[in-house]
Order: C-alpha cells, then structure tokens, then sequence
C-alpha cells in the first residue's frame, strides 16, 4: 500500500470510527455507555481532523470518502453490546497495524499525525480492556488524555 493510500485508508476509518460510535450512542439505554460513545465519536471526529492538513498537502480527497459509513454504523449499533466489543476490539487491533505502519514510514509533521492516530487507537484499545474487564482503571482515562481531546470531558 502506497503512503497516499495509507492515510484515505486512516482518514476513512475516522470517518467510520465517528458514525459507528454516534450511531450506538444514539440507541444506547445506558447513560454512561451513551457517554462513552458520544466521546469515542468525538475522538474519532477530532483525530480525522489532524489528518485534514495532511491530506490537503497531498492533494488527497477529504469528501465523498467512506460514502457507507451511515449504513454500516446503523448495521453495528443493532449489536448486543458484549458482541459490538468483540467486533471494535478487532477492528481496533487491525486499525493500530495500519497506523503503525503509517508512522514508520512517515517523517517530519506527517510522523507527528501518524503518531497521534497510534496514540488514539491505543486509547481506544485500553476502553475496551478496561470496559470488558481485562484491564483495571477509569475506562476513558487513556482518550481524554490525548493531546487532541483536551477540553472533553470524561463520564
């Protein structure tokens, strides 16, 4: 996979990221979880926006990208909730590959980008450790404390 295609390939799995954790929020009975996933959903919009100036320097599409997000976002929000960790402890694990994989080879303000979309998929990974129980602290301790989430607000 070519660089170019690493971050449309990192900049749409925010824009699926934010849409998936909207969509569960929005069917969630549960105050906190609601909570939780309203500020996953931010996490996921605010890290897509650090990449924006990337992209643009590029001469990489920002719009029409993830044209299905909506549709795949209502699809995972009818899952039973131990079964959505299941699938975003999975997805979460293949994500951090790729954004791996983007800040090795990545230099300079790019390498900054890159590493703060490995930084935002570990925070994601250590939610849902702590939320499933493998892992023992705050749930969202790891997000709110990314540089890019200052000012949110922890449940």
């Amino acid at each position: 996979m070519t660089l170019d295609e690493l971050w449309t390939q990192a900049y749409e799995g925010e824009i699926y990221g934010a849409a998936i954790f909207r969509a569960v929020a929005e069917r969630q009975t549960d105050p906190v979880r609601r909570q939780e996933m309203e500020l996953l959903s931010m996490l996921e919009q605010r890290t897509r926006d650090i990449a924006e100036p990337v992209l643009k320097a590029r001469g990489l599409a920002t719009t029409g990208l993830a044209g299905n997000a909506e549709e795949a976002a209502t699809s995972l929000a009818e899952l039973p909730w131990e079964e959505f960790l299941g699938w975003l402890d999975k997805v979460t694990n293949e994500y951090l590959g790729i954004y791996c994989e983007l800040a090795a080879t990545t230099v300079g303000d790019e390498q900054d980008v890159a590493s703060a979309y490995v930084a935002h998929e570990q925070a994601i990974a250590s939610y849902i450790r702590r939320v499933d129980g493998r892992e023992t602290g705050e749930p969202l301790e790891a997000v709110t404390a990314l540089p890019h989430m200052a000012g949110a607000v922890a449940v």
